[in-house]
């Protein structure tokens, strides 16, 4: 309380101060004042913005962002053009884990998803102006990291992460406004992960998550068929049952006494029947009076609103059609500058209020465990279509473009541990005989030498090259000039029966590092306490950086360590 006013006469500056702070002053000449002015109002307003300003900027600039160490191989959109703006590249920065809920996962596979092409169109723009990081946004919203699924392995967990483990193999699946899985690293939140099925390798394990998501979405929560007796009698349509929704859709049907109708193309019917299909309409011999016919209680629309009349000239009256396309679960799409500024406003509105004002995919960790459990019983299968190496994407892509598919590409990174193992076949080989197994004079002939050698390819080896050149290679030296047995003369039966399936062309059919341990040939060499098989292991260098011989030493003995790095779980680690 201020027991005097300024005195005007006051003429001795020092017993002024003395007498009147600044508090004094202030309640003086503004609080007490009535003469307020647009000049107080302005500088008022000028403080204000400046003070907010200068807070955006120490939470920008002051408070720590994302960093990067390193730098990843990755697909990305770096247009809105589609299919055309889609490229490779090898410069993608490395995340690392921020949040106590997240996850780091070193991608050994991941698929790519009819979304993608729309993501690549600019789909799901606004969404990831309100909820990506303001260290990864650009002003032009491009590059834009492709890929809504993947399998891979944890190498990074924030702190409040205790479901997994450093080394844990597991599968993961995010919306489509989220930062894509197809690059070698991902920083993802716990709750779009689940233990990878340990029926599946990676590569059939990133064919799954997406789409699977989906049609447990669409067959048990929209259509209701939970079990077999709610699923008993009823008449069901996929159409487009070769898209790897579609396919997911009829492998859960199926198991639930479900009539099933198909539309596909005609390439696709041997694995629609596998599937579980009952009649197949071949989406390129359609007859001309079939839309007349209203037979089925469900539709399942995989494509979206193009194949709305179709699919409604074939449903009940008092059937239903859902929607399982990317139309459905994605449809924020391209805006005009000014609506999309409203809708981002919107947007951040309700979910100020809690609310989420869009559709979304209903990706979880349950839902995720859900799908593990059906594949480890045997019940579900997955949709891998073919197998690529990663720099080969803009191929898969337009495979998927052109509905060249049947289920979904599937894209990897490095090679695959059958590639260890065939190693191993053939210097156990060279140590057995004394000499090189595969003495190739070049590319060609090494080639020749091993298709000629090894037991003959079939169909479905052929048909998994990904490159035709490759095939052509395949069926033009598909001839036995000698077998792997007269190559292999005077050796212990066991050595030859280990070698017979390390040297097996497929990777995928390969013997791996745990069966190859309790092979009776190895056996004899350890006992079972002291020997087990490898937890998944990166080697700390890349395929494509030249060391000297020590640099190698080093490295490899920094690989070995990675058991007391295992048990500590140290966060330091990256590939």
């Amino acid at each position: 309380m201020v027991n005097h006013v300024i005195n005007p006469d006051l003429f001795n500056l020092k017993q002024f101060r003395q007498r009147n702070g600044p508090n004094d002053l202030f309640r003086e000449k503004y609080l007490r004042s009535s003469s307020w002015n647009r000049s107080h109002i302005f500088a008022g307003s000028v403080g204000i913005l400046v003070g907010s300003y200068c807070t955006i900027l120490v939470k920008n600039h002051v408070i720590p962002q994302i960093r990067y160490l390193t730098l990843m191989k990755a697909v990305v959109a770096k247009n809105e053009r589609g299919p055309q703006g889609i490229c490779y590249i090898e410069e993608a920065s490395v995340p690392v884990v921020v949040n106590a809920s997240d996850i780091l996962v070193h991608v050994k596979a991941a698929s790519i998803d009819t979304i993608d092409l729309e993501v690549a169109s600019e789909r799901g723009r606004v969404l990831r102006k309100l909820f990506q990081n303001k260290s990864l946004r650009r002003r032009d919203n491009f590059p834009v990291l492709l890929g809504r699924d993947c399998s891979g392995i944890v190498v990074d967990t924030g702190c409040n992460i205790t479901r997994f483990e450093v080394g844990d193999e597991v599968w993961l699946s995010v919306p489509y406004w989220m930062t894509g899985t197809l690059s070698e690293f991902i920083s993802v939140r716990e709750c779009y992960v689940a233990h990878k099925p340990e029926r599946l390798d990676h590569l059939d394990a990133a064919s799954l998550p997406y789409s699977g998501c989906i049609a447990l979405d669409c067959v048990k929560r929209r259509a209701g068929i939970v079990d077999a007796r709610s699923g008993k009698g009823k008449k069901v349509l996929v159409h487009c049952g070769d898209t790897a929704t579609g396919c997911i859709i009829i492998q859960l049907c199926s198991l639930y006494n479900v009539n099933i109708t198909t539309s596909c193309v005609s390439q696709a019917a041997n694995k629609m029947i596998d599937a579980g299909v009952h009649k197949i309409i071949f989406l390129d011999q359609v007859s001309p009076d079939l839309p007349s016919y209203k037979r089925f209680d469900i539709v399942f629309n995989t494509i979206g609103s193009s194949a709305y009349q179709f699919c409604s000239n074939l449903v009940l009256d008092n059937g239903v059609i859902i929607d399982a396309s990317c139309e459905y679960y994605a449809p924020v799409g391209t805006f005009a500058c000014l609506h999309s500024r409203m809708y981002l406003g919107w947007l951040k509105l309700m979910q100020l209020f809690g609310y989420r004002a869009w559709m979304d995919v209903p990706i979880s960790s349950s839902l995720l465990d859900e799908l593990s459990n059906l594949v480890n019983e045997g019940k579900l299968y997955p949709v891998t279509d073919c197998v690529l190496n990663v720099k080969y994407c803009e191929r898969a892509f337009w495979f998927l473009h052109k509905a060249k598919v049947v289920g979904k590409p599937v894209l990897f990174f490095r090679y695959q541990k059958g590639v260890d193992m065939w190693s191993i076949g053939c210097i156990l080989a060279e140590l057995l005989i004394g000499r090189p197994l595969f003495p190739g004079s070049s590319t060609i002939n090494q080639i020749e030498l091993i298709v000629s050698t090894v037991p003959p390819t079939s169909k479905a080896d052929i048909k998994a090259i990904s490159t035709g050149y490759g095939k052509s290679l395949l069926e033009k030296f598909a001839y036995k000039t000698q077998t792997l047995n007269k190559k292999l003369k005077n050796i212990d039966d066991d050595a030859y029966d280990l070698l017979s399936k390390l040297l097996v062309f497929n990777p995928r059919n390969r013997m791996n590092s745990g069966d190859a341990l309790k092979h009776p040939y190895i056996k004899i060499f350890a006992e079972d306490d002291d020997v087990a098989a490898a937890y998944p292991m990166q080697p700390a260098l890349r395929d494509d950086t030249q060391l000297s011989v020590d640099e190698y030493r080093k490295k490899l003995y920094e690989t070995i360590d990675l058991n007391e790095f295992r048990s500590t779980r140290s966060s330091n680690y990256f590939p």
